[in-house]
């Protein structure tokens, strides 16, 4: 882990990267069984879009295109128009990340306050990209998966067409790039069973400093 007094006050926080569609939900959700606390970044956004303000301002960014008949923020047609165009992730961005940001430092500190809580994870798709590794976290878990692999989950999971996966893509560091910052890595090509094991033999680690020897 990095050397950081993050976890003088609480347990180690541990932020899960990679590339799209690699699994972070999926080794985050097994932490969680294993006692660590979620802080979900996506979870948050969609929480963020329902903020008043922030909807005044993608209508102004992005038109009345993006809203459904209720006046609800439809993600794919954000995606889509966000994604589209060159410049228009980065007014996206600009909209969005202060208020995702800002609820994730509160989420966070709240989790290293809960009693008896063994690790922090933070799963957030951008975590590299705002620094907020630098920030918040103790160490850095990289999900390792193949392009291919990830391109057919994305597809099947979530409707994105290989178009779409290439441009969300050059919108987040190079995989090598969060790999090489990151601490630790498991490989998720195989089944879940292969995954939880994987983490079981990291866990101890992961946790370091908050379980009894």
């Amino acid at each position: 882990m990095k050397p950081s007094g993050h976890s003088a006050t609480g347990p180690p926080v541990v932020g899960i990267v990679g590339g799209l569609a690699s699994g972070k939900s999926t080794v985050a959700r097994l932490l969680a069984r294993r006692g660590a606390r979620v802080v979900d970044a996506d979870q948050i956004g969609h929480q963020v879009l329902e903020l008043a303000a922030v909807k005044e301002a993608l209508r102004d960014a992005f038109g009345e295109g993006i809203f459904d008949a209720a006046g609800r923020v439809v993600h794919a047609r954000l995606a889509e128009v966000a994604f589209g165009r060159p410049g228009q992730v980065e007014r996206l961005n600009e909209i969005v990340h202060p208020p995702i940001i800002e609820e994730i430092r509160v989420q966070v500190e709240e989790c290293k306050k809960q009693e008896g809580v063994p690790l922090v994870v933070l799963d957030a798709a951008l975590l590299m990209e705002t620094n907020l590794d630098e920030e918040l976290c103790e160490a850095a878990l990289f999900v390792d998966a193949s392009g291919p692999e990830r391109l057919k989950r994305a597809a099947a999971q979530r409707g994105i067409s290989a178009d779409q996966f290439a441009r969300r893509e050059q919108a987040q560091l190079p995989e090598e790039a969060k790999r090489r910052r990151a601490d630790y890595v498991v490989t998720n090509t195989g089944s879940l069973e292969e995954l939880e094991r994987q983490l079981e033999g990291l866990w101890p680690e992961l946790c370091r400093g908050s379980l009894q020897p």
